[in-house]
C-alpha cells in the first residue's frame, strides 16, 4: 500500500475546507483505481489528509488530482501550498 499526506497550515475555516473536500474531492479520489481510504484530521491551525492506495500509481495520481482540485476549489480560502509527503506503507493495522 501507498499513502500520501497533505498538510495545510494556518487554516482559519477548517469546517469549510472539510465540507468542500467531502463534496468535491472525495468522490474523485474514490473513483481512482486502487483507492483504499481517505482520512482528514484537524488540529490547531492545520488540516491534514491521508490518502491510501493499493498501488504507487494510484497514490501518484491522487497527488496530481488533489493539487489541481485544491487550486481550483480552495483558492478563495488562502491556504497556500500544502506540505506533501508520501510513500510506501510498511505497516497498516485495521480493526476486524
Amino acid at each position: 500500500m501507498y499513502a500520501c499526506m497533505r498538510t495545510y497550515r494556518g487554516v482559519e475555516r477548517p469546517e469549510e475546507v472539510v465540507a468542500r473536500v467531502e463534496r468535491g474531492l472525495v468522490p474523485l479520489l474514490r473513483a481512482l483505481p486502487g483507492f483504499v481510504s481517505y482520512h482528514v484530521f484537524h488540529a490547531a491551525d492545520r488540516v491534514t489528509s491521508v490518502t491510501v492506495f493499493a498501488t504507487e500509481e494510484g497514490a501518484a495520481e491522487s497527488v496530481r488530482l488533489a493539487a489541481a482540485w485544491a487550486r481550483k476549489n480552495l483558492a478563495d480560502l488562502d491556504l497556500g501550498e500544502p506540505e506533501v509527503t508520501g510513500g510506501e506503507a510498511f505497516l497498516a493495522l485495521a480493526e476486524d
